[in-house]
């Protein structure tokens, strides 16, 4: 049987049986440091026949990482809520189910505010910095051997902000290339969309599309620019929202 399950029904026997809940909660305590994962904490804030509420959840580590909450059903075997704090913003998912057999998971990630600097650095290795904050979608399957694939994902800001990029971080060598390289050195956007794709090959595509003007160049004259680039953000989401690897995490 999978150790969560099985941990699980012993959770909700002690809750009914007893009344102090951190017993079953450090029966989960248990478990994941048995898979590895260091310094974890969490609170069993609920358990019923029908699931769990974890609360406060930290796997330490290199990278620590924390969850505010998550809500499991038992049958099928889902994450009903989860969400977490990243780099100020917050990242939920809701309803995804976990195949015992070990399949590919399918969610989505909500992303909310989460600060553009952050996003750009990851994209251009550290080579642009940004102002603003960007909320959407990122529909994803996370793969049985750990990779992601990234579906059309979008992430957007509501309000103005900057993006200074090194002319280095976009590829090419014509006229037009170089203008958009210089526009891209102190852009003051009024309107972001970031759009995330993986290809056949599993290569991630992005496309920045922007509009707004550089200060510095032509009076601060109107663009609209569609820019292409290329990053870790897949490794990123593996590394940093996907730590908690839920298949691995029920393996005998």
């Amino acid at each position: 049987m999978k150790k969560v399950l099985l941990i699980g029904v012993v959770g909700v026997i002690l809750m009914y049986v007893c009344p102090w809940k951190q017993w079953a909660g450090q029966a989960l305590v248990y478990a994941a440091e048995a898979k590895g994962y260091k310094n974890v904490g969490l609170t069993l804030s609920e358990v019923s026949a029908s699931g769990i509420t974890l609360e406060n959840i930290v796997l330490g580590g290199e990278n620590p990482i924390n969850i505010a909450q998550v809500k499991l059903a038992y049958f099928p075997l889902t994450i009903a809520h989860a969400e977490m704090e990243f780099q100020g913003g917050k990242i939920r998912v809701q309803d995804v189910i976990i195949p015992l057999s070990g399949g590919a998971v399918d969610a989505t990630l909500q992303v909310e505010n989460v600060p553009m600097d952050a996003l750009m650095n990851a994209l251009t290795g550290k080579r642009a910095s940004a102002t603003g904050l960007v909320s959407g979608k990122l529909p994803l399957t996370y793969l049985p051997e750990g990779n992601v694939i990234l579906h059309q994902g979008q992430l957007s800001s509501k309000a103005p902000g900057k993006i200074a990029m090194q002319p280095e971080v976009i590829p090419g060598d014509n006229e037009q290339v170089a203008l958009v390289r210089e526009v891209m050195q102190n852009l003051h956007y009024d309107v972001l969309a970031v759009n995330m794709d993986t290809d056949a090959q599993g290569k991630l595509a992005v496309q920045l599309h922007v509009e707004g003007s550089n200060p510095d160049m032509a009076g601060g004259q109107q663009v609209k620019l569609n820019v292409n680039l290329s990053g870790d953000v897949l490794e990123l989401i593996q590394q940093s929202l996907l730590t908690v690897d839920p298949k691995k995490y029920l393996e005998q």
